[in-house]
């Protein structure tokens, strides 16, 4: 039997791999390259979705506005996700700094919203002028539940980046750590699981390699 434990923010879950409260976990690429780098957290699988093994992460301003580019959004309210996430902070914290700017100088004020839904539904309503969202949960939300997606329209789309990957603690049982690789692995091979994947657009779980996110760590030190 399996118990489904969700946090409020990234950091959160990241401690409660750390700490062991939970055997396993999906992260966020930016909080796994920060767990790996800290203390071991290690990769299990990752997901591929509509055919890539990678992700982006979407600028979305609302559908009646005339912002073609981050460049039209100085000056404007932002929004982010969490501190952590790499589609959601990272990926536009590090554009920005690449025109020598940072959210604090660019933007006259930001929010973090806690998800990536909640971002497009504050674009859509027009409570921040602007967002950075994974292109996953937007391309998912504009194919389940459309109706604030509809009114959101993507001005850039930065990247690629290695897939968001499901992890472990680094004292892991290997036993235990190679069922649940087996298990993702072969997911797509079992009509029952092939059945789930294909209600979430994922094709299919892959092993993953560190080097993978290799990307996500210039980021970062670009930044400091």
């Amino acid at each position: 039997p399996a118990k489904m434990l969700f946090t409020q923010d990234y950091s959160s879950m990241n401690e409660m791999v750390k700490s062991h409260k939970v055997l396993a976990a999906f992260v966020c690429s930016g909080p796994y390259v920060n767990g790996h780098d800290e203390w071991g957290m290690e990769l299990i699988a990752a997901p591929v979705l509509y055919g890539s093994n990678s992700y982006f992460s979407y600028i979305i301003v609302n559908k009646t506005s005339n912002y073609n580019s981050l460049n039209d959004l100085e000056g404007k309210k932002f929004a982010f996700t969490d501190p952590q996430s790499n589609t959601g902070k990272l990926v536009p914290q590090y554009e920005l700094a690449l025109m020598h700017k940072t959210p604090e100088t660019f933007f006259s004020d930001y929010i973090y919203t806690g998800s990536h839904d909640k971002s497009i539904e504050a674009v859509a309503e027009g409570l921040v002028d602007g967002a950075a969202v994974d292109n996953l949960i937007w391309e998912y939300l504009n194919r389940k539940t459309p109706a604030f997606t509809s009114k959101t329209k993507i001005i850039s789309k930065l990247g690629p980046f290695c897939m968001p990957p499901f992890v472990t603690y680094p004292d892991c049982d290997p036993a235990i750590k190679a069922k649940l690789k087996d298990a993702l692995i072969n997911m797509d091979k079992d009509a029952e699981g092939k059945r789930i994947l294909g209600e979430l657009f994922i094709d299919r779980f892959e092993p993953v390699d560190d080097n993978c996110y290799k990307s996500i760590r210039e980021m970062n030190e670009w930044i400091n």
